[in-house]
């Protein structure tokens, strides 16, 4: 119910000419330019107390807000847009922020628009962090890439209750790899082709610094693409939050045989780096992990996986040249895993040309079939022998006695070879797996003579011992066989990342 009080006729003092003057006798309290006094009820609560108890409600609950944001910038080291940070960069908006530190958009006194990283002293939580951050910043003073956003300057600022580390970088332009999956954006084979050329030739800088530089973080939210909605652009790529940076001859004695901090993103951390034994080849392991969840839109934990690698092609459809990039920098054996040039010279098409390779036919009815797995844009295999031949892989079908009850497959990967034995019932299958370094060749031997006749099959030559397999081929068969292998290459193999 609303109560108005309006005066009576005759209760104006029209001499004095002021009605403000009269209420009944009551002086009106707004002033004679004023609507009459208004009360919004008979209760207390609506009068002038009532508006007062507001007013200090509304200043409390701000006085409540202001310190709960100093006292989450204490603790966490978060700040709000319009802070300070150093007395130097004005914070514009939150990017990000993780067990290294706290990332802000911020500007600078000239107008530019840099990228901040702080990290406060009480929200620290220990010196381990503090050490990692000050590695960070040393580490990013040092590099100079296109793929990584240029360092500004690093310092220190004392506030009256703490004390914050600043690292300030170039802003990378465009968004997430991360947040891009996470809105259901997916990638072409040409766009993830091409951020991987960038990566790789990025991940080269960094294992050709004294001593080399391991990122041990790479992942689709630590990667930023430019203009990402642009399907036909090369948007260039950046590397970004070098928090876990580590300099792998810097670790003293004790570090090499105790191992590390083990830092990193599961499911993107090779297997040796779970030890804390992180080395260039571990981001490359990362990298391949992260093309896989560009390709997908899912985490490489999401993947069956057999003895930790993961079967890429129930993964993922891709050409031949990708799906063999992806095989290579899987390898959990960090000794077989592709290196960053053999990876490039694969999607870039360096080993495209088949010239000198074996063009002699096997024989009419042959019961060996040679599978061609070399690609037109570059192989595994020429990545790995220069394709002086062209077989990645030979299906032996052994109809003849002594091959009735077994199939041999043998394969050779740029770092491994395998050879598989399967019996004709289930269960029957043996395989035998080493270094493709280690391997010399193949030949023919004879095994037996039936009636005065040779029994001869393929012997693989292996620096450790040798294998044989294809027995009851005819010989000219063999022979044709064997002439597809060429020895050189295998002898003059580096195994080197």
């Amino acid at each position: 119910m609303r109560l108005v009080l309006f005066p009576t006729p005759g209760s104006i003092d029209h001499s004095a000419c002021c009605p403000h003057r009269s209420f009944h006798g009551l002086e009106h309290p707004l002033g004679s330019n004023k609507r009459p006094l208004q009360y919004r009820g008979p209760s207390a609560r609506y009068g002038p107390q009532a508006g007062e108890a507001r007013t200090a409600g509304i200043l409390a609950a701000r006085k409540g807000q202001r310190l709960a944001a100093a006292e989450r910038t204490e603790q966490t080291g978060e700040r709000q847009p319009g802070d300070s940070l150093g007395g130097k960069y004005e914070v514009l908006e939150l990017l990000g922020s993780g067990s290294s530190g706290t990332t802000y958009k911020c500007t600078s006194g000239s107008g530019d628009t840099v990228a901040v990283k702080a990290l406060s002293l009480r929200g620290a939580g220990g010196w381990k962090k503090l050490e990692l951050f000050e590695r960070e910043a040393k580490a990013l003073q040092q590099l100079e890439h296109p793929c990584i956003p240029r360092y500004i300057e690093y310092f220190e600022a004392d506030s009256p209750t703490d004390r914050d580390f600043l690292l300030v970088q170039e802003l990378a332009p465009g968004e997430s790899l991360g947040r891009l999956i996470d809105q259901g954006y997916r990638f072409e084979e040409e766009q993830v082709i091409g951020i991987a050329c960038q990566l790789l030739q990025l991940l080269q800088y960094l294992g050709s610094r004294r001593p080399p530089v391991v990122h041990r973080d790479i992942k689709p939210s630590n990667l930023v693409l430019e203009n990402p909605t642009d399907r036909k652009s090369k948007g260039k790529v950046f590397l970004v939050d070098f928090g876990g940076v580590q300099a792998t001859a810097a670790q003293d004695s004790s570090q090499s045989q105790l191992g590390s901090t083990v830092i990193g993103t599961y499911g993107f951390m090779a297997p040796e780096q779970f030890r804390g034994q992180a080395t260039p080849a571990s981001d490359l392991y990362a990298l391949g992990a992260t093309l896989l969840a560009l390709l997908s839109g899912k985490p490489p934990t999401a993947f069956p996986q057999d003895r930790m690698r993961i079967n890429v092609g129930a993964a993922v459809e891709v050409s031949p040249r990708l799906g063999a990039v992806l095989e290579g920098l899987l390898d959990p054996l960090v000794e077989d895993r592709l290196g960053a040039q053999e990876a490039l010279d694969i999607l870039t098409g360096a080993q495209a040309s088949l010239a000198g390779r074996s063009t002699q036919e096997q024989p009419p009815g042959a019961q060996c079939t040679v599978r061609e797995a070399a690609l037109a844009a570059g192989s595994v295999i020429g990545a790995a022998f220069s394709l002086p031949f062209w077989v990645a892989g030979a299906s032996i079908a052994q109809e003849a006695f002594g091959g009735f009850f077994t199939s041999d497959t043998l394969e050779i990967g740029p770092r491994r070879w395998t050879l598989k034995r399967a019996g004709r019932l289930p269960g029957r299958t043996q395989a035998t797996e080493r270094r493709t370094a280690d391997l010399q060749g193949v030949r023919i031997v004879t095994t037996s003579y039936t009636n005065g006749v040779p029994r001869t099959c393929l012997e693989l030559v292996d620096a450790l011992e040798d294998h044989r397999f294809a027995s009851g081929l005819p010989t000219r068969e063999q022979q044709s066989d064997s002439n597809v292998f060429d020895t050189d290459p295998f002898r003059d193999h580096d195994s080197g990342l």
